[in-house]
């Protein structure tokens, strides 16, 4: 098992990226070290989390889809990313 990176010099959005690109089953403890940096730097809460990956309905997805077409098949959806956190989460709650 490797050892976790050091995330504590990252910006909050830094961190944001960190979650969204990380393979949080490959490197579970990289994710929960970046997850749990966002809520004891940052104060954010797994509300805050749920509220940022919130589905944003289906006018914005339509604009999305028109103005960039190509753009969201590279990142994970809102619903997957949602899923992640909560395997995050339950992760670190696991651990405490």
């Amino acid at each position: 098992m490797n050892n976790p990176i050091d995330y504590t010099h990252l910006s909050k959005d830094e961190l944001f990226d960190v979650l969204e690109q990380i393979d949080d089953e490959q490197h579970a403890e990289n994710a929960k070290a970046a997850y749990l940096l966002l809520h004891n730097k940052f104060s954010i809460t797994p509300q805050d989390l749920d509220e940022r990956y919130q589905e944003s309905g289906l006018l914005s997805d339509i604009v999305k889809l028109i103005l960039f077409p190509l753009g969201s098949e590279q990142s994970l959806s809102k619903q997957d990313m949602q899923a992640k956190l909560q395997r995050i989460n339950n992760s670190c709650s696991a651990t405490v």
